[in-house]
């Protein structure tokens, strides 16, 4: 038995838990994700597709179905993005696949630079906020020279900030 999981017609972030609800949902079989009718996707709702690709290639399914979009320039976009190339050992694809010119770098996506916030001497010890809409309390252990120039550039931009230390 397949079981069909609907990718929403603009698949973003605001989207992204319906999708996901379909996709967790009980139930065996193969899976079966349709774009079809796809018309839009951001790369949040790129990068969570292949996320769902991996972890049933991971978990030892078996390698589910993708539906491509029917609208060509979704379809182009998906090709440009670099998307078809990392899902194509993940999912095995239906439809029209895009001839998209092989290029080294996506003009559509950036890359993710490694960072390690160490090196540069940037470490935060937490970032929270209990209320929505209040900037979140930081702490940011840098040396005292260069945290008198952090908070003067803060107290300069946000006056009603407060800064300590």
């Amino acid at each position: 038995m397949t079981r069909v999981v609907e990718v929403p017609a603009q698949f973003d972030d605001r989207t992204f838990d319906q999708f996901a609800r379909s996709y967790s949902a009980d139930g065996g079989g193969r899976m079966l994700f349709d774009a079809h009718a796809t018309q839009w996707a951001s790369p949040f709702g790129l990068v969570g597709l292949l996320t769902a690709g991996q972890a049933i290639h991971e978990a030892g399914g078996e390698r589910p179905l993708l539906t491509l979009p029917q609208d060509r320039d979704v379809a182009h976009y998906w090709g440009r993005s670099g998307f078809l190339q990392h899902a194509e050992p993940l999912f095995e694809l239906h439809g029209k696949a895009p001839r998209v010119a092989a290029r080294g770098d996506s003009d559509v996506l950036l890359e993710i630079t490694p960072l390690n916030p160490i090196d540069h001497e940037l470490v935060f010890e937490s970032f929270s906020s209990s209320r929505r809409g209040s900037f979140p309390p930081v702490e940011l252990i840098i040396s005292d020279e260069k945290k008198e120039r952090f908070v003067s550039i803060v107290r300069a931009r946000s006056p009603s900030m407060i800064c300590m230390w």
